[in-house]
């Protein structure tokens, strides 16, 4: 029931085929506040993208998989590194959205905020983050929750309270900044897990724009008649492969034990699923950080009792 009311069928989602269109700007730059290249401070009114035209670029739904993850790879908005990761990003995967303007206008000059694309990869890692505590049925930390809220304030017209009832954003909202000022300590689990739900509904509609007009669209073409679900820009594109996520029967997305960073699993011979209750790396240099600080925790433990031992020869 709740799926369907947000658009989110998955017999529906199988007689469909995805499109991905990448938004290729011409004329990219980064230029400062001061309307210099290159010049400003990264954060709001800081840092923006700028460009000449853009184009529309049709690619296979298959060479756009490792989006989501090089977007949640990028480091975190407020770091030095942050705005030159962005111009690379953007010269792979293209632009975030569609201008303001629309696709008619899109041969025209356009900006987009350094602080939107910011305000993008902390929703999505939030995202992942709220799906992986939630499927575990594990409360979310507060930051999370906040990070959504703080984003994009807006909810869809309904939304489902414990028992299947609908109930407005804005009293789910109420209730869900309570139990969060609350740290969750009022709040029994199946309470907890039940907004955690549905906070991930209300996210994934507005990720994958699942409310927007115009995205289910008529395709006819060598492979037959059909409707076409096209996603543009980086945002369609990443929403799309959130929503894919979130329908999946078996969700091989983990957070990594050191950076803390959601990653997939990636299946391939020799290579074991992460299990439940032990460490889970997202990279060789992850695994060795955690590999580093084990031994040095060893080394000490056996300094500690050579010491006891030294101090204590008869025991």
């Amino acid at each position: 029931m709740q799926l369907e009311a947000l658009g989110i069928d998955m017999t529906e989602r199988k007689q469909m085929s995805e499109t991905h269109v990448l938004l290729i700007p011409e004329g990219l730059r980064l230029v400062g506040k001061d309307g210099k290249v290159g010049s400003g401070s990264n954060g709001e009114g800081g840092l923006q993208q700028e460009w000449d035209k853009a184009w529309m670029q049709e690619v296979e739904t298959s060479r756009t998989v490792k989006c989501l993850w090089e977007l949640v790879d990028l480091p975190a908005k407020d770091e030095s590194q942050f705005p030159e990761a962005v111009m690379g990003f953007t010269n792979r995967w293209g632009l975030l959205n569609l201008p303001n303007l629309g696709a008619k206008h899109i041969d025209q000059p356009s900006s987009i905020k350094m602080s939107n694309w910011g305000d993008s990869v902390e929703e999505v890692r939030a995202f992942l983050k709220l799906l992986i505590a939630t499927e575990a049925g594990d409360p979310v930390e507060d930051d999370v929750v906040e990070t959504l809220w703080s984003n994009d304030p807006d909810f869809p017209g309904s939304l489902f309270g414990e028992h299947g009832e609908p109930i407005s954003g804005t009293e789910l909202m109420k209730r869900v900044q309570e139990a969060v000022s609350e740290r969750w300590d009022a709040e029994s689990r199946p309470k907890r897990i039940q907004y955690q739900r549905s906070m991930a509904i209300w996210t994934l509609s507005g990720l994958a724009d699942l409310e927007s007009e115009g995205r289910t669209v008529p395709v006819w073409d060598d492979r037959g008649r059909r409707l076409g679900n096209t996603a543009y820009g980086v945002k369609g594109i990443v929403g799309a492969s959130l929503q894919d996520i979130f329908m999946s029967l078996e969700m091989d997305v983990f957070l990594c034990s050191v950076c803390g960073k959601p990653f997939p699993f990636e299946e391939s011979p020799g290579k074991r699923r992460p299990r439940i209750g032990v460490q889970r790396f997202c990279s060789p240099e992850c695994r060795a950080s955690a590999k580093r600080k084990a031994t040095l925790a060893s080394w000490h433990r056996n300094k500690d009792r050579k010491l006891l031992r030294r101090r204590n020869p008869l025991d």
